[in-house]
């Protein structure tokens, strides 16, 4: 994958003081690096006045500022200089913007890789845009470590506003998001990117605020008792469900092709940013789908050289059940609500989109299976439901998920478009 390799304190705009303290929120979304460390108190002398300006009052500046550029007001200009410029970072400038030009339909553009996109974050024109990102970022993490502190010293109502925290977090970053794609929207730099550079951007920001995050917004998604009981689950079917059971034919199950499908599935769980653990998902579906198109031409060889239709639905979901059931993947519920509460929408169309929904199906396919969905009698399941948690030290409340309201039913096979087929 892609490192990080422009330097990041740069982008946030001055030095960590010496002897300060650092986060465990910070640590915790930095992954244990020195980046996290970046975000605390900043050194940031005032040119203007030859004097220091101390680094609480600078972090509430950026914090005020970013108000600006939440709700859409435009700057006035000459209103303030940026952290990063009064850090002598970049040469200020008090020029009014250029009027930007119309984007025309037709303007496509070039997508930037995410090295790219850091590599611009560091021009003098990025500036205020960086200042954005840092006040949101450091406004965050102050704000749960505010709390942790609250919570650690008793205070009455502390939790409760931890968790209030958690839960508007979601909701909080999307509003970031959209007034930072609006923002790259009305900037003439980026705007000549294209419709697929400003979308590239958007994601590759989307990455970066993430990741720093990563800690805090995977805790406002997991679930932890779902996590478990769909593992165990699948452990005790992996025991007696066979590619038979889920109407795979078995010249359409490769075991090698499966074990390098279901290694993408256990990889999302190590991943930080939403679109890094949805790369996962379509990977391991691109596995299937390669195998299944090779598959198909081995048959049409065989049959004197008439051609079969590429691989759809019908074909694919099966398989891919029954890599989710042998993946036994870390906290796979948790992930998939982690990438619907803080992934672009818009980013879930087309390929990704249809390699998520899949995946959210055959979750909830294995979380509610019966024996009548897989060609066996209640008798029959049952018997090796509790032959397989004898074997595996489980319990029946592990494994069994409550019976909803409607009968289960097996996901749909959904039609696939060509265009968005993995390939």
């Amino acid at each position: 994958e892609e490192e990080e390799e422009v330097d990041e304190l740069a982008l946030l705009g001055g030095r960590r003081r010496p002897g300060l303290s650092r986060s465990a929120y910070e640590s915790a979304s930095s992954g244990g690096e020195e980046e996290g460390s970046r975000f605390e108190e900043l050194e940031s002398p005032a040119r203007l006045e030859e004097t220091e300006l101390p680094s609480r009052r600078a972090r509430e500046d950026d914090v005020s500022y970013a108000a600006g550029f939440l709700d859409g007001t435009p700057r006035p200009v000459g209103s303030r200089r940026t952290t990063a410029a009064m850090a002598g970072l970049y040469e200020s400038s008090e020029e009014p913007e250029a009027k930007p030009t119309p984007l025309q339909v037709e303007d496509e553009g070039t997508a930037l890789t995410y090295k790219e996109f850091l590599a611009r974050l560091v021009q003098p024109k990025s500036a205020e845009l960086v200042s954005h990102v840092r006040a949101f970022v450091v406004r965050a993490l102050d704000d749960f470590r505010g709390a942790e502190d609250a919570v650690r010293a008793r205070q009455p109502g502390a939790a409760r506003k931890r968790r209030d925290l958690l839960e508007a977090l979601p909701e909080r970053c999307a509003k970031f998001f959209d007034a930072a794609e609006a923002y790259l929207e009305r900037r003439e730099e980026w705007r000549r990117l294209g419709h697929a550079g400003l979308a590239s951007s958007r994601a590759a920001l989307e990455k970066y605020v993430m990741t720093k995050l990563a800690a805090l917004a995977f805790e406002a998604s997991r679930n932890d008792e779902m996590d478990a009981r769909l593992r165990a689950r699948c452990r005790a079917l992996a025991t007696f469900v066979t590619p038979e059971h889920l109407d795979v034919k078995p010249s359409l199950c490769n075991e090698v092709v499966v074990d390098i499908a279901r290694d993408e599935l256990r990889r999302m769980d190590s991943c930080k940013a939403p679109a890094d653990k949805v790369d996962c998902v379509v990977k391991c579906a691109s596995i299937i789908f390669s195998a299944l198109n090779l598959s198909r031409a081995d048959n049409s060889s065989k049959n004197g050289g008439v051609s079969e239709s590429r691989a759809g639905a019908d074909d694919f979901l099966p398989v891919f059940i029954y890599v989710v059931l042998r993946a036994d993947a870390p906290r796979l519920v948790s992930n998939c609500d982690y990438i619907n509460a803080f992934h672009n929408p818009a980013a879930l169309i087309s390929k990704a989109g249809y390699c998520f929904v899949n995946l959210r199906s055959a979750v909830d396919f294995l979380l509610h299976l019966r024996g009548s969905q897989i060609g066996l009698d209640d008798a029959t399941f049952h018997l090796n439901l509790q032959q397989a948690h004898a074997a595996l030290g489980l319990t029946p409340e592990e494994t069994e998920t409550p019976v909803p309201a409607s009968p289960p039913r097996s996901p749909p096979p959904r039609r696939l478009d060509p265009a968005a087929s993995p390939s």
